[in-house]
Formats: structure tokens, sequence, C-alpha cells
């Protein structure tokens, strides 16, 4: 696998660290972008800022979608979870017959890539990178960060070993026997972090008020609910201890949650607040649309994801602002969940089923 060309389509907050990390690390690095973007990088190189410090980049090779040509060993598929199609529309007919697909990405687009390309060719992977794009070329980092690697299964193999060693230069990286147990547990952190983007104001401000926050940990445990009704084994991400999310049963639990919740973003306004800023059509709209999905399959109601991805579709549509009445519209939803949870008291056991779910 060591001197493969890597592929990495797109190169924004989390995309553009692990180019441009795995570019000054020494490998072959080819980056599929467009618009503004694509000829900034072109044109200047990538500009890394952050963390690590400030570096121009520059890579082996900067093409659009309709200039990839084939074949591909490996591709790191970073782009916002609602053009995960589009992208892999671009890279199936060129990826090689034992090339893989690792999805960089928030969500469950692991799933969508499989049913393009197989499961076999498909590594599912959790990602914590707190980055940004600032301009064209230009690209942000927050946090070091850290991804979890697993083969689709649930699995380690030895090629996600090797993977996970190549990768770490970038972003530090760990193959995992439980990889959809971190994906899960990122998606808690993603629902409760996508519900403060439809206020027009910092993710600080807009978690002090309490009331914000216990819709935030009803939030969560709807998602909580739904991958125990999958069989998924949450592993801990960031605060997240999932233990205390899997058990809450009374006020004491409860109270553990909302001090589990974090307080503001690295970055001032979280990526769902810049996305809705931006206009048109956003990952989060995705996710959202996705988690009320699978739920509603397996009988759960979802009514605050449901009721979230309508408001994010209204703000996209420019149907409704960005203000506290977003919230308040889930207040007395999230309300009742909190109190019927309380209410039911201790839950029985709960499953422990590790690995992949279709």
């Amino acid at each position: 696998m060591t001197g493969q060309l890597i592929t990495v389509v797109g190169a924004g907050g989390i995309g553009g660290n692990l180019a441009g990390g795995l570019a000054l690390a020494g490998e072959r690095v080819q980056v599929v972008e467009v618009g503004a973007h694509l000829e900034a990088i072109r044109e200047r190189g990538l500009r890394l800022e952050g963390s690590r410090g400030e570096h121009v980049v520059h890579f082996e090779s900067i093409v659009s979608p309709s200039g990839l040509r084939g074949p591909l060993p490996l591709v790191l598929l970073a782009t916002r979870g609602h053009q995960t199609a589009e992208a892999l529309a671009a890279v199936a007919p060129h990826l090689a017959d034992d090339g893989l697909v690792v999805s960089t990405q928030n969500g469950l687009n692991a799933r969508l890539i499989a049913a393009r390309i197989g499961e076999r060719r498909t590594i599912p992977c959790m990602v914590h990178v707190v980055g940004a794009l600032e301009s064209p070329g230009v690209v942000g980092r927050y946090t070091e960060g850290e991804l979890r690697l697993g083969e689709y299964d649930g699995t380690v193999s030895d090629r996600v070993r090797a993977l996970a060693a190549r990768l770490s230069p970038a972003v530090p990286a760990q193959a995992s026997g439980n990889v959809w147990g971190f994906i899960w547990c990122k998606l808690i952190h993603v629902a409760q972090n996508l519900a403060t983007g439809v206020v027009d104001a910092t993710a600080a401000e807009v978690r002090e008020p309490e009331w914000v926050r216990r819709i935030l940990v009803a939030v969560e445990l709807e998602v909580v609910d739904l991958a125990t009704a999958l069989g998924v084994t949450l592993e801990a991400y960031e605060r997240i201890d999932p233990a205390v999310l899997v058990t809450l049963h009374d006020e004491a639990g409860l109270r553990r949650a909302l001090d589990m919740l974090p307080r503001a973003s690295e970055k001032g306004h979280n990526g769902t607040w810049r996305e809705l800023k931006r206009g048109g059509k956003t990952e989060t709209s995705a996710t959202t649309e996705e988690l009320a999905r699978l739920g509603r399959e397996r009988g759960l109601p979802m009514t605050l994801m449901s009721e979230l991805h309508q408001i994010v579709d209204g703000i996209e549509r420019r149907e409704r602002d960005m203000s506290w009445d977003n919230l308040r519209a889930l207040r007395e939803r999230a309300e009742r969940g909190l109190a019927a949870r309380v209410a039911r008291g201790a839950p029985g056991p709960v499953s422990k089923t590790t690995g992949s779910f279709s």
C-alpha cells in the first residue's frame, strides 16, 4: 500500500487537512475539487493554518471530478455527506479492482459507498478533526483530532492496520474492531451540534441556557435509542460517555448528561451554522433525514429529528430565519421525552452486540 497514489476527494476542513498532512509526510497525493477552491490550489497551493502551524502544500495532481483517471488504488472521500452519491459517480469508474474508498466523512455515508462499490472495497471511518475551509485555497485546523477505521463488517484486518499507520502523520489513526460504535457515538455529538446551528449566534451563546441544553440531551437520546435498536455498542467520543445516556433513567442521570454537553465550538460557529449561512443544501439536512428514516423503519418516532429536519429544510429554502424560535419549537417535545424516560425508571439489560449493521 505504501507509495500508492492517494486521491482525496474534497479538500475542505477534513479533506484539506488529510491531503495536506499526507503530502507533507511525503505521500503522493491527488486532490479532487471544484470551483474557486480548485483554482486557488492550482495557482498557489493549499495553505494550511492553525494548530500545526502554517504550511503551503503542493500536490502531485489537482483535478476536477471530470479529470479523474484510473486505476485509483486508494480514495479518501471527504465531501459533505449530501455530495456522496455525486462523488461516487466520478470515482467508481476509475477505482482499481482492489482499490479502497475510505469514508472520511460525518454520518453514515459508508453505507451508500458500499451499496455502490461493495463492502469489501469500503472502509468506514470515524473522523474527529475540527477544521474549516476558511477561504478558497485556505484550510484551518483547530484540533489534532483522531481517526478510527475498521472493516465494513466490524472487524480489524492487516490492511486496516496498515492504512491507519499510513494516515497517522496527517491525523492520528487507530484500527478498531468496533468502528460503527465510534461512528454512532459521533452521530450523537453531531445531532446535538446541528441543533445549535439553527440559531444565528455562536455555539457558546446557544448552549448557555439550561432549557436549550435539555433539548440537546433529548436530541442525543433519540440517536442513542436508534443505535441501541440497531444493536450497536457505542464507544466514547469527546466528552460523551455513552453509558450515561444508555442508562439515563432519573434526574441524576439527566444532570450527568447535561454536564457532558460541550459549551462552545473551537470554530466559534459550528459547521451547521456555517453551511446554513452559505445557503443551499447542507450536510445537516442529509443527516437528520437519514436518522429519521432509519428510526421510523424500526418503529421509533424520532419526533425531534423529524422536526429538526423540517426546520433545517425551511432555513435552506429561505422560508425560515435562523432564530431562537427554531429551538423553542422543539422545547415541548423535548421535555415530554425527558419526562417519559425518567418516569419509566431503570431500563433492562442493554444489548452488547458489536459489529456492522444494515
